[in-house]
């Protein structure tokens, strides 16, 4: 199963996403931070949480993961200044905050 939100189709199992049709890349990092905000949605997941679970066991900075929030909104197609699909939480971490349906992995 496959979710649409925005412009996009993301299919977790694929590790693939779509923006207007088209293949977009995503670093294997951007996906597992895709995969838990998106099976999160609407909660805020705080930095922390999201440090040990993108890279669970290794010590990285805050500058890996804004990298990597980086690559998500340009893939996506969300803007740091007009977040719409994933916006900061200001002192705490991140939130998924796009509707999301469910579509067929066939629909990719």
């Amino acid at each position: 199963m496959s979710i649409r939100f925005g412009r996009c189709v993301f299919d977790a199992a694929a590790r693939r996403l779509l923006r207007d049709g088209r293949e977009v890349h995503l670093s294997p990092k951007a996906v597992e931070f895709l995969i838990a905000l998106t099976e999160r949605r609407g909660e805020a997941l705080a930095k922390a949480d999201l440090l040990e679970g993108v890279w669970p066991g290794v010590f990285v900075s805050d500058a890996s993961l804004a990298r990597v929030v980086s690559e998500l909104r340009d893939a996506v197609g969300d803007d740091a200044r007009h977040q719409q699909i994933v916006r900061t939480v200001h002192g705490y971490g991140y939130a998924f905050d796009a509707e999301i349906a469910q579509v067929d992995a066939y629909a990719l």
